[in-house]
């Protein structure tokens, strides 16, 4: 490693526009995520060089993680040759290099809303795989409705994210994980020998670029069973991408084709929005009933999503 390249920081900002910003790309769009290299003598001097230039683009920078020197990330293995070329012309030119803008949009698109309905109190049931046809992925206590469960159940909360023409199949473990923790949960957790672990909140996405290179970070262990590594690029290259964390362990799965799919078929993505009111309608029956002489029958996945004040409840409906 040559000593100029010795000097590169790196690191992930994600960034908004300001009102006086007039890049055409980010008409309409709530901001952006990128990854930069610039040589520093640290790491303020390195935030301050990436600001100078987001200051002059007419950007704010709205969060960054991620900032170390470039030889951390070779050493950590946690590189790819995209990367290796970006941090050399740092290093060459003593410019600011950036990375391509990942562009995210105003608002929350069905699959924001699909994320939180599973992230929010719903746990990691269980996995299968047929490769590289499919991955498929099963949480509990998903906030969709389910068709009208029977009069002594309560409401369904399974749902399966299975993905087609599979790319790349990796199983994480945090890198605050205790040492205890079997190598081989993966298996245990598919032949139901490991204790559900619940999603940790926010902590679950499938459109998210900024977090999907977080996960990569925090892990201390990645076993890729199938396919690309997530540290590689062409990971990144498909077009739907799954990662989360469910505590100390997670998973990351990337392929051409997602579905979502529960009780009753697969669900059109376009539906979600309206299972994920309807749950939260028949939530909010199951609280106006739970203490009467009718209650509903009893649902954990209400009982862990408790009621704000009446007022709070009222806006998020």
């Amino acid at each position: 490693m040559s000593n100029s390249l010795k000097d590169v920081w790196t690191g992930l900002f994600t960034i908004v526009p300001d009102a006086d910003n007039n890049w055409e790309e980010m008409k309409n769009c709530a901001g952006a995520v990128v990854n930069v290299f610039a040589t520093a003598n640290s790491s303020q001097e390195f935030e301050r060089r990436v600001k100078g230039q987001l200051d002059d683009w007419s950007f704010s920078i709205e969060r960054l993680e991620g900032i170390q020197r470039f030889s951390k990330v070779i050493a950590d293995e946690q590189t790819d040759t995209d990367s290796m070329v970006l941090a050399t012309q740092a290093a060459s030119k003593s410019e600011v290099i950036f990375d391509d803008f990942h562009i995210y949009e105003k608002g929350d698109t069905e699959l924001n809303i699909l994320e939180k309905a599973i992230s929010d109190i719903g746990h990691f049931s269980w996995w299968d795989e047929q490769l590289p046809k499919s991955v498929q992925v099963e949480f509990g206590g998903v906030q969709l409705w389910c068709s009208e469960p029977k009069e002594d159940e309560p409401a369904r909360g399974v749902v399966t994210l299975r993905f087609y023409e599979v790319e790349s199949l990796s199983f994480l473990t945090h890198q605050d994980a205790p040492a205890d923790l079997p190598e081989n949960w993966p298996d245990l957790l598919h032949e139901d020998k490991l204790e559900l672990p619940s999603i940790t909140p926010e902590q679950l996405h499938v459109e998210d670029d900024y977090f999907f290179r977080k996960v990569r970070q925090q892990a201390k262990r990645i076993e890729t069973r199938f396919g690309v590594s997530p540290n590689e690029l062409r990971f990144f290259e498909a077009p739907c991408i799954l990662a989360f964390w469910a505590g100390d362990i997670g998973m990351m799965v990337s392929a051409q084709r997602m579905e979502i799919i529960n009780q009753t078929g697969v669900v059109p993505l376009d539906e979600v929005e309206v299972l994920h009111e309807k749950w939260w309608e028949y939530w909010k029956e199951y609280w106006d009933r739970r203490d009467t002489d009718n209650p509903m029958p009893e649902d954990i996945a209400c009982e862990n999503t408790i009621p704000m004040e009446d007022e709070e409840m009222d806006k998020n409906q």
